[in-house]
């Protein structure tokens, strides 16, 4: 198969290939950084900003983890809450999509009229804000 490329789509391709390669780098270097940084001292970090390869790389941070007790509880938390969580949400899903998919069922359409409404208009911006002021983290964004 013979495929006729014009300029206009060789250039589009060689533009294309540069911006999914930039996007793939600026999605993957705060990954490399937190993984290096898992790996250098606290000494190095402080000193050198930002890189992607320590200088000495050492092993504190993981046995601290390692040693910690915490570790096994907040594994067990974690897990309790997805599966519980999915559960919980699989669960009330499918109990409210059931019925608003058999045709017959009166109030049906006020139901639906009521799920898609609120999928097309959330609680808006204030409240938001209201809500993220009244937990206090207003402070964690510098405000």
């Amino acid at each position: 198969m013979v495929r006729n490329e014009t300029v206009g789509s060789r250039i589009f391709d060689v533009f294309n290939v540069i911006f999914l390669i930039g996007f793939a780098l600026a999605t993957t270097l705060p990954f490399v950084y937190i993984i290096a940084g898992s790996f250098a001292s606290q000494a190095e970090i402080t000193a050198r900003g930002f890189f992607l390869i320590p200088r000495e790389p050492r092993l504190e941070a993981y046995q601290y983890i390692a040693m910690s007790r915490l570790l096994p509880r907040a594994m067990w938390i974690s897990i309790l809450v997805t599966a519980v969580g999915t559960f919980v949400s699989m669960f009330l899903t499918v109990t409210f999509a059931y019925p608003l998919s058999k045709k017959y069922l009166p109030g049906r359409s006020v139901m639906l009229s009521l799920v898609v409404f609120t999928m097309l208009f959330s609680g808006g911006m204030i409240p938001t804000f209201l809500t993220v002021r009244m937990l206090g983290l207003l402070i964690a964004f510098g405000l």
